[in-house]
C-alpha cells in the first residue's frame, strides 16, 4: 500500500511487522497478513476521521485523500479546519491500540489452541 497521511502516527506498527515475520517464514503468508493489517488500519483511520468530520465534508475529504494520500500536512489542516480539532494525537492513540491488540492476537500456529482451530473449521458431514 502506498504511504498514507496517518502512517507516521503510530509507534507500534513495527511490533506487528516483527510478529508477522516470526509467525510465518513463508513470504506469501506474511504478505497476506501484512495486507490484512494494512486494510484494518486503513479502515480504523478513516473511521476515526469520518466520525470527527461533519457529514457534508466526507466527500471532499475523500477526494483530497485520493488526490494526495501521503500529504499529512494538507489533510490534517483540512480536518482541523472542518472540525476545529487537531486529531493527530487521538488518531495515533487509536492506531496504537489497534496495533497493540493485533500484537497480542497474532500467534504462531503452534501457539493456537486446538479449540480455536476446531472452531474455525466447518463441521465435517
Amino acid at each position: 500500500m502506498s504511504k498514507m497521511f496517518y502512517d507516521d502516527l503510530s509507534k507500534n506498527s513495527e511490533k506487528v511487522e516483527e510478529k508477522i515475520k516470526n509467525i510465518s517464514p513463508d513470504e506469501n503468508v506474511a504478505k497476506d497478513l501484512n495486507d490484512c493489517v494494512d486494510e484494518l488500519i486503513n479502515f480504523k483511520a478513516f473511521e476515526k476521521v469520518l466520525d470527527e468530520l461533519p457529514k457534508e465534508s466526507h466527500t471532499e475529504f475523500l477526494e483530497l485523500v485520493v488526490k494526495s494520500p501521503h500529504d499529512e500536512t494538507q489533510i490534517f489542516a483540512y480536518i482541523k479546519e472542518k472540525t476545529g480539532k487537531d486529531i493527530q494525537s487521538e488518531l495515533g492513540e487509536k492506531l496504537d491500540k489497534v496495533f497493540d491488540d493485533l500484537t497480542n492476537e497474532l500467534k504462531p500456529h503452534d501457539e493456537v489452541s486446538k479449540e480455536t482451530i476446531s472452531e474455525s473449521k466447518p463441521p465435517v458431514k
